[in-house]
């Protein structure tokens, strides 16, 4: 197991890696240019990594982390109503923007760089994308169930869906002014939130 210097280190590198990578780009950047983030040598690197594309892999396995937990904040059994489940889209959404609102390099490397690097790294990303698929199903699927969400709705496909456009977002938000990011999420989760809304509730239902 790494000591807490260890892990300390390997964070550092990490996050040197992410600004080098939106920097230059991850084919452009090399490990002198990560090194030299850090005044530390070559060797020190490869004590903790095999190589860029071992800190690349490290890195999205931490986006992927954090994206993950924001799921995992609500409860997926927990709305009895429309209203209650319009609350838990939007704290969804909120926490999801405010994620990459603050820290667009690993936007840019799940969406732009890791992809076309190396086949285990989009493979990894592939189950990603479908395992938050499915933990937003779970949430489709107590709506049916709830009677607030419409008994027809397809979860599995709906989910994807859903994915699709909060991804749409982030990848807008890549190439959008800092000072507008703010404004540009809270419209997309607003929207995004409408869109299910009005898509997929019941016309029974009251709310």
């Amino acid at each position: 197991m790494p000591s807490p210097r260890g892990k300390k280190r390997r964070a550092e590198i990490i996050e040197a890696a992410l600004h080098i990578f939106a920097e230059k780009g991850y084919h452009a950047a090399g490990i002198a240019d990560i090194a030299g983030h850090l005044s530390i040598g070559h060797g020190t690197v490869y004590l903790y990594f095999k190589n860029k594309e071992d800190i690349l892999d490290t890195a999205v396995r931490r986006v992927i982390r954090d994206m993950t937990s924001i799921v995992l904040l609500e409860r997926p059994d927990k709305a009895r109503s429309l209203k209650e489940f319009e609350g838990q889209i939007l704290r969804i959404g909120s926490a999801f923007f405010e994620l990459f609102r603050k820290d667009l390099r690993g936007a840019r490397i799940i969406l732009e760089e890791a992809p076309a690097v190396a086949d285990r790294i989009r493979k990894r990303l592939a189950r990603a994308s479908d395992h938050t698929a499915h933990l937003a199903e779970r949430f489709l699927i107590h709506g049916k169930n709830q009677g607030y969400l419409d008994k027809d709705l397809d979860t599995a496909i709906a989910s994807r869906a859903v994915n699709a456009m909060m991804y749409e977002a982030i990848r807008q938000g890549i190439r959008t002014n800092p000072d507008d990011l703010e404004s540009l999420f809270l419209r997309w989760n607003r929207t995004v939130c409408d869109i299910m809304l009005s898509g997929m509730r019941t016309d029974l239902d009251p709310s």
